[in-house]
């Protein structure tokens, strides 16, 4: 259901240092305002996943130092000494937000190379604790576990780039399972060139009626549609960076709740769920209307196992990806509807050629259509199914794939030319 976005409730009290990450602890505030020292107890291996769940956002492709960092931040709580850890990193446009249960004596902020402290917490001994202190006259962060003690040089937190203010927007909760099968279909398909930004986003809509997630790159069309009740009352668009959901698919587990919140000006999507939280710019402009791009009727149908479908388009790649990745599509009808087969056939003039025929459900009259192979092969790595649907009008129009039994995935793939 649409909310306005809640602020995140302070921190609950640790008692005892974790062996393992924990999942219950809440969102730290957006803002963490630097202080000069840090002395903080914790767990290497929690420390070295919330350092995983963070890397995404590093901006190594920067020149600027703070964007290679990851900023620590110790946040006590009110009694114990028990508290969190904080850690961010940032690429201006995205910022990562994750953080740990912590003993902390003292507490403050210090960011230093991400790399380094990465490599070095996957060094340290597993069922030990890790001290993590600060020197705030010569900014270097000191970590002793057992007999290791390291020093990193650092830079002052003021140095580290700011998340965005948060405006209270609208938000929708979905289950991280939900979440990521609704990504993993859609993201394959957004363009990688630069050349049209718009095309490297993914579109989310929101409806009264649910969710829809939709890419393009100019050559096929993934769409993937969720009936839900979410409250909207009018239709809300925004572009989401296919890199970041394409990262934040790497995080989210199944069995988590992920709020999805959009900020009042639409300018900034953010992702929470427990222990970490994702803040991204959007993609302004206008999305390709997608409706006028998925077929709306066809002349040939055919419905075929999906294993076997991906073994035969796998095949077929070793000989395609060699004539710039062509494959032929040939569907039969039968004598009834459950006698019907598909031919996939791949030719190279050096390599050679490979042909297989499947048994299908057809009906309609018999088609023959070229498909680029390797867009083939992602559609069908990104089923679920046990079985796919083809459905085509002619060898010069679109072919919509989809799943059968899920009317809410549609994929849309232009022809290719197929020379004699």
């Amino acid at each position: 259901m649409l909310a306005q976005t809640a602020t995140s409730p302070s921190t609950s009290p640790q008692t005892s240092l974790p062996q393992t990450p924990t999942t219950n602890l809440s969102a730290p505030a957006l803002n963490l305002p630097p202080i000069p020292a840090l002395n903080a107890l914790c767990a290497p291996a929690a420390l070295a996943v919330t350092l995983r769940n963070v890397k995404y956002s590093v901006g190594t492709r920067s020149t600027l130092p703070a964007l290679k960092c990851v900023l620590l931040t110790a946040q006590p709580s009110q009694s114990d000494g028990a508290g969190q850890l904080v850690l961010s990193t940032s690429k201006l446009d995205a910022t990562s937000n994750a953080w740990l249960a912590a003993r902390v004596s003292s507490p403050g902020s210090i960011a230093v190379p991400y790399d380094t402290l990465f490599e070095l917490v996957a060094h340290l001994p597993q069922n030990a604790t890790v001290n993590l202190e600060v020197d705030p006259a010569f900014q270097t962060l000191r970590v002793r576990c057992d007999d290791i003690v390291t020093n990193l040089k650092g830079i002052p937190a003021t140095e580290f780039p700011q998340p965005p203010a948060w405006q209270e927007g609208a938000q929708i909760e979905l289950s991280g399972k939900d979440l990521k099968g609704l990504i993993h279909q859609v993201v394959y398909a957004a363009a990688e060139d630069d050349s049209r930004p718009i095309l490297t986003g993914v579109l989310f809509e929101l409806n009264p009626s649910g969710i829809a997630f939709a890419a393009a790159d100019g050559f096929r069309l993934s769409l993937r549609a969720r009936e839900a009740a979410t409250g909207a009352q009018q239709i809300q668009r925004m572009i989401i960076p296919a890199q970041v959901l394409s990262d934040l698919e790497k995080i989210i587990a199944d069995d988590v709740t992920v709020t999805l919140a959009v900020n009042a000006n639409k300018t900034h999507v953010q992702f929470t769920m427990p222990n970490y939280r994702l803040v991204s710019s959007l993609i302004e402009g206008n999305f390709p209307d997608y409706r006028q791009l998925v077929p709306t009727d066809h002349a040939t149908r055919a419905i075929v196992d999906a294993s076997a479908f991906g073994a035969a388009v796998d095949l077929a790649l070793i000989f395609a990806r060699h004539s710039k990745d062509l494959v032929v599509l040939d569907v039969f009808p039968g004598e009834n509807e459950n006698a019907g087969t598909i031919r996939i056939t791949a030719r190279s003039a050096e390599q050679g050629d490979t042909v297989r025929t499947l048994p299908a459900a057809v009906t309609g009259p018999a088609q023959s259509i070229g498909l680029n192979c390797k867009f083939m092969k992602e559609f069908v790595g990104s089923a679920t199914a046990p079985q796919l649907t083809l459905q085509l009008n002619s060898s010069a129009s679109p072919l919509l794939c989809g799943e059968s039994g899920n009317p809410g995935y549609k994929h849309v793939l232009m022809p290719m030319h197929i020379g004699k």
